[in-house]
């Protein structure tokens, strides 16, 4: 019978801790025994648990052996200052490394896995002098090698300097992931040190994204959608080691341009419904204050593809329906699902949320907003614009020659239609020719088409505006045109730009 692997690990970290009896000769003299102000520290670290409740798959299947991996760690200890019997007892504050040579510097067990390749369980020990133990305090850093922090760290030389610690800034986050544990409270030494065993569940300081299309049609893939690339938009450049406050993750800037490059799919996995994915986007905590504000740092996760052939570019914003930000957080897990909705033209955009390995899910759902208007030119100045009524006002003085204007359509969320309906009204509004070809050749899309800028879409154009007095059958001047744009894929979320006549 197989063993199952939740308790193969299990009973891997009992046997680790159950060998802690036993020590070196070096560190531990006598048994667990050691000299008075000497403390020993045998540690276990590994990265939670076994299973993840997110899509409740078992820890192998959603953790990636990578993401587990441990190269190389760090400890850091501070003990403080105490009085006894009328002396004061100094504190220290000391520093160990795996890759040091320097026998002060270096840990007295070696970094060593445990319960077989690829199973994220670590033992090693650090052995160390202090005159006085109170409020003992241990951080462990695991892969500060392999993410560039060797200089930062060796740097370090009080307890403080840790929180201002950071990772390096404008460079993606990769395997081995960085990651920080510790104990805050009851490490377990006495008033003159000793020989303590703990286990220590460390956490990573990225998150992860992944994204899963459920609307692929494996019969015809014509009729369903089909993911094209991924991309991140507004990602941080860097993150603190230690959890930061708000006010100093407002403080870091997003990522500079092509630090987080889009995630394309390609050949058969643009065919095969079970390579309709992307996994394992890391990326650094962000509070995702203000999603939709014009100005917002928050991240966002971009999807393009095709949906019943026409093309699709969503970005889907960490929100709930009623606007609460959904905080993109260290050591955990988004899965952006793309699902076939109640509507079977259009494509559902949902967002779960858990710790990487075992936290609660939440469900987001994106909302898709309407396009917006800006004014960019107008040739005759006293041609008006309302940028609340969305609404140009040709002057009856203007009315045989109105010249043009050049006007921005834009979302914060999603692609649109240019131009999916005009209505052209004459006199008082009364009669109504529908997609008239009067403004055949009368309106341009700037040549750079479509813009992606952070989260936003725009489009530019110029429309040449007809005169007032157009001939046609019933010899009736222009009242109004009204140029409605849409959603791509939300096509009842449109809004109207309208031309006005006096």
């Amino acid at each position: 019978m197989k063993m199952d692997r939740r308790f193969k690990y299990l009973a891997a970290a009992v046997c680790l801790l159950a060998s802690l009896a036993g020590c070196r000769e070096e560190m531990v003299q006598r048994g667990s025994y050691v000299e008075p102000g000497c403390g020993v520290l045998r540690v276990s670290v590994g990265c939670g648990g076994t299973l993840t409740r997110a899509v409740g798959d078992y820890l192998p299947e959603v953790t990636l052996p990578e993401e587990r991996a441990i190269g190389s760690i760090a400890f850091f200890v501070r003990t403080e200052n105490d009085t006894k019997d009328g002396k004061t007892l100094a504190g220290t504050f000391a520093r160990f490394f795996s890759h040091a040579t320097d026998p002060e510097l270096a840990l007295a067990e070696p970094l060593t896995e445990m319960g077989g390749t690829g199973s994220g369980l670590y033992n090693c020990g650090i052995r160390m002098y202090s005159d006085s133990w109170k409020n003992p305090k241990v951080i462990v850093v695991a892969n500060y090698v392999e993410n560039g922090l060797t200089d930062a760290l060796e740097k370090v030389e009080r307890w403080d300097d840790l929180a201002d610690l950071m990772t390096e800034a404008d460079v993606r986050p990769s395997t081995p992931l960085l990651m920080r544990g510790g104990i805050t409270e009851g490490v377990g030494w006495t008033d003159a040190g000793g020989v303590v065993a703990k286990a220590i569940d460390l956490e990573r300081v990225v998150a992860r994204v992944d994204v899963r299309n459920e609307a692929f049609d494996d019969t015809d893939p014509t009729r369903g959608f089909v993911l094209q690339s991924v991309s991140l938009v507004r990602p941080k450049s860097a993150s603190f080691l230690l959890p930061p406050t708000e006010g100093m993750m407002e403080w870091i800037k997003p990522a500079a341009a092509g630090v987080y490059p889009e995630t394309a799919l390609s050949g058969d996995e643009l065919t095969d419904k079970d390579k309709q994915k992307v996994d394992a986007l890391y990326v650094y905590e962000n509070l995702n204050l203000d999603p939709d504000g014009e100005d917002t740092g928050a991240m966002a996760v971009r999807v393009a593809g095709t949906y019943e052939t026409h093309p699709v570019v969503k970005t889907v914003v960490m929100a709930r329906e009623n606007g609460t930000p959904v905080a993109l957080s260290r050591n955990h897990r988004y899965l952006v699902l793309i699902q076939k909705g109640a509507d079977p033209q259009e494509p559902k955009f949902t967002v779960k949320v858990a710790d990487w390995e075992r936290g609660d899910s939440v469900s987001v759902t994106p909302t898709f907003k309407v396009p917006a208007f800006d004014n960019v030119d107008k040739s005759k100045p006293l041609v008006v614009w309302d940028k609340e009524k969305r609404t140009y006002t040709v002057p009856a003085g203007n009315a045989a020659d109105p010249g043009y204007v050049k006007f921005k359509v834009k979302s914060e969320s999603q692609s649109f239609i240019a131009v999916d309906t005009i209505a052209v009204y004459k006199a008082a509004g009364d009669s109504v020719v529908g997609h008239s070809a009067l403004l055949k050749g009368l309106i341009e899309p700037d040549a750079a088409g479509i813009v992606y800028t952070g989260a936003d879409f725009s489009c530019a154009y110029k429309l040449t505006l007809p005169v007032k007095a157009v001939d046609g059958a019933d010899k009736e001047p222009l009242y109004s045109l009204r140029l409605v744009f849409a959603n791509s894929v939300y096509k009842e979320a449109t809004d109207t730009l309208t031309i006005k006549y006096d």
